[in-house]
């Protein structure tokens, strides 16, 4: 359930880190570990100005 909602979120983001969109594509199960980096990601765009 919450990769539904962690997917559009991580294809937005991974443009602009080493690893690409081409890597989520075949996103898998997350982990615990991959889970944190996801909600520190998602405080970041909170906090980040949208134009």
């Amino acid at each position: 359930m919450a990769l539904a909602l962690v997917s559009p979120v991580l294809a937005v983001t991974g443009c602009g880190d080493s690893g690409g969109p081409v890597e989520l594509q075949t996103y898998e199960p997350i982990t615990e570990e991959e889970k944190k980096v996801v909600e520190e990601k998602m405080e970041r765009l909170k906090d980040e100005p949208r134009g």
